[in-house]
């Protein structure tokens, strides 16, 4: 039968057709959840039983400031070293650069000598970094190290393609904990200088006592209930990889890699009790771990800890985007604060992340009338650390940003911890950074002696230029 060439021209419209609506379908599928997110009942935002039950037993933490990436990377080398039976890490980035490799040496030396490794990364992220990299087999196929990819790209659940795994952590046989903003990657382990570095921090928690419910004890569950969880598929495993030669020699590398750096580092850990301070009690604050859009736990946990402040609350967040809820509520927290309440955030010059700062263009008025005072940092690199200080006692840590990403998408740790000594190491650290920034007036920049930064032309006109269209996908900020 002979098709005429008219009826091919309107088969082929229809099928454009038919392919463009069912593209958007898929679309609405991915975006609209992310775009409406369930929120939390009244009831549930104003519960605060969780303060007392979810707290860790007294007394059963040390703690110290990770404040360098310097000394970043060489407090993990120091604890993959000093590991004897486990080691649990979690990373949204795992890069195979300079300083994924040292870290991966490390582990691999450890599995060497017996230690269990297990690694969950984000499964977007860790399959663009290392699915053409030897790294993730060399590691991943040793009979000592599991890698799981957290939510894997899977585009029968569209609703779930946008939530990450966004926690940066590591657990060393039950008994340390470090957890931060830090992922593992030459941005957060390099000396300040190196074009790659950002300002970060970390918290270094060390247990007393076994018998005791602490940090670790608390992160130990968090972790096996996310690992044995559907989320997390195994990844790099297959013992065959071992044959192919570029992974062959990936492995030769890192032995001689971590044989350098044995000469390289002290790798030792601080003394608990001389290089340490004592924790009152911890909190750890997690998001619901389904990949989806969830209402927003941590974030009401968080504001609910920032309500209690009486003297002093500083908010330090690379990002300020907000909906509408979140903008509540954050003013809300701001209305009920002490006469100290204060947010820094990275000027549109010194941030690294361009979509944040084209959608910070056009809603900074809305974060000046939150009702703190706003910083914006001025230093020569960006800002990547996630904190608050409440009065002189409470002191969070972790991956947590002001977004609606962190809020609703993805899955996010911050530590609260009781320490007014751990509190007085933040507070410096803090000031540190307040030092290189401005306070921002109606007008332009008022208080502080900073010198503004500048950016090149080109990055600010991309910013301009962006800022109208990303403020219409602000939720996936």
């Amino acid at each position: 039968m002979i098709v005429s060439p008219k009826k091919k021209r309107r088969t082929g419209r229809l099928a454009r057709r038919i392919a463009a609506v069912l593209l958007l379908a898929y679309a609405l599928g991915a975006l609209l959840p992310c775009a409406l997110p369930p929120q939390l009942s009244p009831e549930a935002a104003a519960d605060t039983s969780w303060m007392e039950t979810e707290a860790s037993d007294l007394n059963a933490n040390r703690a110290r400031l990770i404040a360098t990436g310097e000394e970043a990377l060489e407090i993990r080398l120091a604890l993959i070293t000093s590991a004897q039976r486990s080691i649990d890490l979690g990373t949204y980035l795992f890069a195979p650069d300079e300083s994924g490799r040292k870290v991966a040496a490390a582990l691999l030396a450890a599995a060497d000598r017996g230690v269990r490794v297990r690694l969950i990364t984000d499964g977007l992220i860790g399959w663009f970094n290392l699915a053409n990299d030897p790294l993730g087999p060399a590691l991943g196929a040793h009979p000592n190290v599991e890698i799981k990819f957290y939510n894997p790209v899977d585009l029968l659940r569209p609703q779930g393609l946008n939530a990450r795994y966004h926690e940066k952590f590591f657990l060393v046989d039950d008994t340390w904990l470090l957890l931060g903003g830090r992922n593992v990657s030459d941005e957060f382990l390099t000396g300040e200088g190196d074009p790659s570095y950002n300002y970060d921090q970390d918290v270094l928690l060390y247990r007393t006592d076994h018998a005791l419910k602490d940090a670790a004890a608390q992160m130990r569950s968090y972790f096996d209930a996310l690992w044995t969880s559907s989320l997390c598929a195994l990844r790099y495993d297959d013992p065959a990889a071992l044959e192919q030669a570029a992974v062959r020699q990936c492995r030769e590398e890192l032995n001689a890699l971590w044989d350098a750096l044995a000469t390289d580092f002290s790798l030792e850990l601080p003394d608990p009790y001389a290089a340490m301070v004592p924790v009152e009690k911890t909190l750890l604050l997690t998001n619901p771990t389904a990949a989806e859009p969830s209402a927003p736990v941590a974030w009401n946990r968080l504001c609910q800890l920032m309500e209690t402040a009486e003297e002093r609350l500083w908010m330090v967040t690379p990002y300020l985007v907000m909906d509408g809820p979140m903008r509540d509520r954050l003013a809300a927290v701001c209305a009920a604060g002490p006469g100290d309440t204060r947010i820094l955030v990275n000027s549109r010059e010194s941030g690294n992340n361009i979509i944040a700062s084209a959608d910070y263009t056009i809603h900074r008025p809305m974060a000046q009338r939150l009702g703190a005072a706003l910083w914006e940092f001025q230093g020569a690199w960006s800002m990547h650390t996630k904190s608050v200080l409440v009065d002189d006692t409470l002191s969070v840590f972790g991956s947590f940003n002001f977004d609606p990403r962190s809020v609703y998408l993805d899955t996010e740790l911050m530590l609260a911890v009781y320490s007014p000594e751990l509190n007085a190491q933040l507070a410096e650290h803090m000031e540190s950074l307040w030092q290189q920034s401005l306070r921002r007036d109606n007008g332009g920049y008022g208080e502080g002696t900073a010198d503004p930064q500048t950016a090149s032309f080109w990055k600010m006109a991309l910013i301009t230029a962006l800022s109208p269209l990303v403020s219409l996908v602000r939720f996936l900020v």
